[in-house]
């Protein structure tokens, strides 16, 4: 399994709505690419500007379709939304 995980920090003025946005919107349409088989969000409870969201894949393979066909639209989606507004940070993890 691969675990694509993301650790943004987002501007304190837009926190409450990039939050929203992120659950309404932005996972949502991750999980519909049906890449994703799961997705954890969550916040650090010492930085309340930074978050965490890990979406589970079950392969490389699935990964690197989402990289494919998906990431630069969905990930273009979220720029126009918070242009300037956060700071993005991608690893991908394989479990072991």
């Amino acid at each position: 399994m691969i675990i694509y995980a993301l650790e943004i920090k987002i501007k304190n003025e837009v926190r409450e709505k990039w939050t929203k946005w992120m659950q309404e919107i932005h996972i949502p349409e991750m999980m519909d690419t049906k890449l994703f088989t799961t997705y954890r969000f969550s916040q650090d409870q010492q930085n309340k500007n930074l978050f965490y969201i890990e979406y589970t894949l079950k392969s490389i393979d699935d990964y690197n379709i989402y990289k494919k066909e998906f990431s630069i639209i969905l990930q273009k989606k979220h720029q126009n939304a918070f242009q300037n507004l956060y700071e993005a940070k991608r690893k991908l993890l394989s479990i072991i």
